[in-house]
């Protein structure tokens, strides 16, 4: 990427839980840093490293059962203690965004969930409001690029959103500059992303940060952003996106239906069929037959998808009708 295309401010990202049925508390956290610091961060960063016997720290790892045994007790506290400091080292805010998970599945479908709105993607458009809202206070009028972690299955729904804002210019004031996705192991902002991400979802979700986890109280201070999700807006939205969801043209998707299925059962087959048969027929000089079996055959294709597109029509139809009743 050529270095002119760079934003002169990055923000780092990682998520915890964004896509689990064991912890109703999903997060998108990290920080925001000025690109000319970042040298000075990662050094920091390795020291702590170094000085702690780790390869990499990933908080899913610490414990006697992970690769870093040694970490325990007071040589985990004291780690990080260290971790801590050299996140906070450099700098400009580090933030949390936080949804519910069970909440984001009772107010959006199945499809939608899977095709455009993640757990993921919505917290990922907090982050970009979290961060618009601060450069508009500071009077920043520069792209922001974003630096997220590639282990996510939910990361499409992000570049979806990034083309969106990026090509509209209504949406300029978002600030979004390149967004790219890197592994932990090699992005060292990544790892100080995870540790404020993890720490955001202990605190928030009630366990607290006891016992060898109290230093990470020292990620919350006063450049720290918690940004829990607005239920009642997310609930407007909701209800606007089960309207369009139900405002699809039925015979659109009628025609994929048939494509993929009725074309096969009520098309291919019989005609296949039919044809051989006319075949046949003629052979034996049965012509008048061949043709009535014919016409009995498009007869049956047709009073096929007739009813099909009408008991489909009346199924869709309910929904919509549902789905304005609940619209406010």
């Amino acid at each position: 990427m050529p270095t002119k295309n760079l934003a002169p401010v990055v923000c780092f990202l990682d998520e915890s839980a964004t896509d689990a049925n064991d912890s109703d508390l999903a997060v998108m956290g990290g920080f925001v840093i000025n690109r000319r610091d970042i040298p000075e961060f990662e050094a920091g960063w390795k020291r702590m490293l170094k000085k702690h016997r780790l390869a990499a720290l990933h908080m899913v790892e610490l414990g006697t059962s992970g690769p870093y045994p040694h970490l325990v007790g007071d040589a985990c506290k004291a780690m990080l203690t260290d971790a801590v400091k050299a996140a906070n080292l450099c700098r400009i805010f580090s933030l949390g965004a936080t949804w519910n998970n069970r909440s984001h599945e009772e107010l959006f479908s199945a499809y939608l969930r899977g095709k455009h709105l993640s757990v993921y993607g919505l917290i990922f458009l907090m982050v970009v409001e979290i961060n618009r809202a601060s450069a508009a206070k500071q009077n920043y009028k520069h792209k922001i690029d974003y630096v997220l972690d590639d282990g996510n299955r939910f990361k499409k729904h992000v570049n979806q959103y990034k083309s969106a804002i990026k090509g509209a210019a209504t949406l300029a004031a978002n600030l979004v500059g390149e967004v790219d996705f890197k592994t932990d192991s090699s992005v060292l902002g990544l790892q100080a992303a995870d540790l404020i991400s993890w720490a955001t979802r202990r605190k928030y979700s009630g366990k607290g940060l006891n016992g060898v986890h109290e230093p990470l109280e020292g990620l919350f201070d006063q450049f720290y952003v918690h940004s829990p999700a607005p239920p009642k807006l997310i609930k407007l939205m909701s209800k606007r996106f089960e309207v369009a969801e139900c405002n699809i043209d039925p015979d659109r998707w009628i025609g994929r239906l048939l494509v993929r299925r009725w074309e096969i059962y009520w098309t291919g087959i019989p005609f296949g069929l039919t044809l051989v048969t006319v075949s046949l027929l003629g052979i034996l000089d049965l012509w008048r037959l061949g043709v009535g079996m014919a016409g009995t055959t498009f007869a049956l294709h047709a009073a096929g998808v007739w009813w099909m597109k009408r008991s489909f029509r009346k199924q869709f139809t309910g929904r919509e009708r549902k789905a304005h009743a609940k619209t406010p």
